[in-house]
């Protein structure tokens, strides 16, 4: 990775903007969630904080075909005197009208790919939630405003895929017991299929309901 020298140093109410949370899982980004700052969330979904430097970073500073975003590691933390409340904060009102929920077969064809087929028995009743760039949105399953939507379409029985980092697929809950079985077997099957997922985005193989406004595993 290639460093980048800024003189005068970026300053903390510089990069308060940007800090942005994502999605992680500790058994398939270990090493990303490794040195950084982070909350538990459920099973294996841990909660963190990149910074994108992009806007305020000089562009001849950048080196070429590069996005520069910086970890929320703890020396960064300390550097920048960010504490966890500070980053659940910001995080939160840095991102929070960056997410859409939108009814999947209405939303895919903005997406350059999507994790997930869409099952043909169900399409017109699930529902994904993702950035509007389609990068990086399955954090918004954990954001209020998105959480309180999907309670107003499905009440509180549905399903969350959280296949992908990129996005959550929102599945209403048919009342058949072995319905979040089939789910969990589709979702190991793609996600171990490397004709449709990159390693470096599975989130989980775990289906998640939301209960009380807590993400919690089903299977």
């Amino acid at each position: 990775m290639q460093q980048i020298h800024l003189d005068p140093p970026i300053t903390r109410d510089a990069i308060i903007p940007h800090i942005k949370p994502r999605l992680l899982s500790a058994e398939y980004q270990a090493q990303r969630i490794e040195n950084v700052v982070k909350q538990h969330i459920s099973a294996d979904l841990w909660l963190t904080w990149v910074v994108e430097l992009a806007d305020i970073i000089p562009p001849q500073s950048i080196p070429d075909r590069s996005y520069p975003i910086a970890p929320v590691t703890y020396d960064f933390a300390d550097n920048f005197n960010l504490t966890l409340p500070d980053l659940l904060h910001i995080g939160y009102e840095n991102s929070k009208t960056s997410y859409m929920c939108q009814k999947l077969g209405d939303i895919l064809g903005a997406l350059c790919e999507a994790s997930l087929p869409v099952p043909e028995e169900t399409p017109a009743s699930m529902y994904i939630i993702t950035t509007r760039s389609g990068a990086y949105g399955a954090a918004g399953i954990l954001d209020p405003a998105m959480q309180h939507q999907i309670k107003n379409i499905f009440g509180s029985k549905c399903f969350c895929l959280m296949s992908s980092v990129h996005e959550v697929l929102v599945v209403p809950a048919s009342g058949d017991p072995e319905q979040k079985h089939e789910l969990a077997h589709m979702v190991h099957t793609i996600n171990h299929d490397p004709n449709i997922m990159d390693p470096k985005d599975i989130l989980s193989d775990h289906i998640f309901c939301l209960e009380n406004d807590t993400l919690a595993v089903v299977v």
